[in-house]
Parts: structure tokens; sequence; C-alpha cells
């Protein structure tokens, strides 16, 4: 990684690091650090490695599960996706086609059933599901 050395001051302790952030960037990320550290070391303490371990594992589980929201929340819209792509069908009065079409996003794949998806896919600029191809 190519970068900078700059000093950064977390719990009252120096330490050098190599980065490529912005120094507003930074200060951000060590403020963040620090508000963890305020939220889970006694205040009646100094400030140790143990309370700072502490502080990393309790962003790491914030981390987590944000990560885990976000896979939720992207599986809900998956899903809200197909449905309507399904309704699309059936207000265009379109019955079970023999073949299905898969619109292809990088953030959806849904299987719907029609000729008229096929069309809507193709002015979309999405992929059949026979063509193996990524969207134009």
């Amino acid at each position: 990684m190519a970068g900078r050395t700059v000093e950064l001051n977390l719990a009252g302790r120096r330490c050098k690091v190599v980065t490529t952030a912005g120094d507003d960037e930074l200060a951000r990320l060590v403020d963040i650090v620090e508000d963890k550290l305020g939220a889970v070391a006694r205040p009646d303490r100094r400030i140790d490695e143990h309370a700072i371990l502490l502080a990393a594992v309790a962003l790491a589980h914030d981390v987590d599960t944000e990560r885990a929201r976000a896979a939720a929340i992207g599986a809900r819209a998956k899903e809200a996706l197909a449905g309507l792509l399904g309704r699309v069908d059936q207000a265009l009065g379109a019955g079970a086609a023999p073949g299905a079409v898969r619109a292809r996003s990088r953030h959806v794949q849904a299987e719907v059933p029609s000729e008229h998806s096929a069309q809507l896919a193709g002015r979309a600029g999405y992929a059949s599901a026979g063509d193996g191809g990524d969207p134009e």
C-alpha cells in the first residue's frame, strides 16, 4: 500500500501509521474510536490495552451487525423486485411462457416467465437467460 506516514493520537497515545486516507477522514475515524472507548471504558480508570481491545471488538460487532442488516435489506429488495416484475407481466397480460427470462443487474437476479419480460429486459439492457452475457 502506497501512502504517507502520519501520527495519530488515540486514547492519549501516539502511534505512527501508513495511510492513504485524508486528514479529515482520519480525524473522523479517530473520533469514532474515541467515542467507542468512552462508551466501553470505565470513567474512573485510565484507558489501557484492554479497554482499547474491548473498543475494537465492540466496533467489529457494530460492523458485523450493519453488514447483516444490509444483507437483509438487499434480500428484501431482491424479493420485492422479483414480485414487481411478476406484477408487470400480469399487467401486460402475459401468461407463463415456455422459456423464462432472467433479468440481471449487478444487484438483482429474478426469474420471470414471459415474452414481455424478455422485451422489457432487452430494452433495459439486461441479458436474457440464454445468452450468458453481462448487461449491456
